[in-house]
C-alpha cells in the first residue's frame, strides 16, 4: 500500500499476522480527496521525532485593535466589540488568522468544522467614572441555525458600578464552546446606559478548532 509520512513519497505498510489469526489481512484509512489520511501535506499534519502530533493548519485566529481608546457601544445594544480587532498580522506577537476565518472588516468569526471551539475575550475599558446602579460587561456570542440570543451569552463577565473601581478595567471570558459548521460568534459588550472608551490596542479576541 502506498504511503506519504512526513515528507516520503513513497513507502509500505507490512501487517505481521499470527497464523493463529490467518494469513489476510486488510486495513483501511480514512481518505480526504482520494488520499489516505497519511499522505497528508505535512505542512498540515505530521508526526514529529518525539511522536507529537502537529497540525499547523488548524483553523485559529487571534486578534487585537491597532489605535488606543474607542469610545464603545453600550451594553443594551450588544455591541460587537471584535468588529475594532482588525490586527491578525502573523509576525506581530503571535496574532494570526489561519485560515481565514476571521472577517477583520466586522469581528466575526464562521465556524468551519462542526465541533468544539476553545473561545477567549479580553477587553481594557476606560470608564472614568460608573453610572450608579449600572454595570459593564463583555460576552462572546454564538449565533446559529441550532442557537438563539438567549443562550448565546455562555461565556460572559459582568461587574456592577456600586463596587469601588478605578477607571480603568480589564474583563476576560473564556472557554470551549461546541458550535455547528456556519455558526458564527463575536466579542460584545459595554456599559450599561452609558458610554465606556475600550483600549483595543490592549484587548484581544481569539478562538481556535480543538477538534
Amino acid at each position: 500500500m502506498p504511503i506519504k509520512l512526513n515528507g516520503a513519497t513513497s513507502g509500505s505498510v507490512e501487517l505481521d499476522v499470527p497464523d493463529v489469526v490467518g494469513s489476510d489481512a486488510s486495513l483501511t484509512l480514512p481518505t480526504t480527496n482520494n488520499s489516505t489520511i497519511l499522505a497528508a501535506d505535512p505542512t498540515k499534519l505530521s508526526v514529529d521525532s518525539s511522536g507529537r502530533l502537529l497540525t499547523p493548519a488548524r483553523p485559529s485566529f487571534l486578534a487585537r485593535g491597532t489605535v488606543g481608546s474607542i469610545n464603545a457601544p453600550t451594553a443594551s445594544t450588544a455591541g460587537i466589540l471584535s468588529s475594532l480587532f482588525t490586527d491578525v498580522s502573523t509576525d506581530n506577537h503571535g496574532l494570526h488568522n489561519i485560515g481565514g476565518h476571521y472577517n477583520t472588516s466586522n469581528g466575526v468569526f464562521t465556524c468551519p468544522l462542526i465541533g468544539l471551539y476553545f473561545c477567549q475575550g479580553h477587553v481594557r475599558w476606560e470608564t472614568n467614572a460608573f453610572t450608579q446602579n449600572s454595570y459593564i460587561r463583555t460576552y462572546i456570542q454564538l449565533y446559529g441555525s441550532s442557537h438563539t440570543v438567549g443562550n448565546s451569552l455562555v461565556l460572559h463577565q459582568i461587574q456592577g458600578s456600586n463596587e469601588s473601581s478605578t477607571a480603568y478595567m480589564d474583563q476576560n471570558v473564556a472557554g470551549v464552546l461546541y458550535c455547528q459548521a456556519g455558526d458564527t460568534l463575536h466579542l460584545a459588550g459595554g456599559l450599561h446606559n452609558s458610554y465606556a472608551k475600550l483600549h483595543s490596542g490592549e484587548s484581544s479576541f481569539g478562538v481556535t478548532f480543538l477538534g
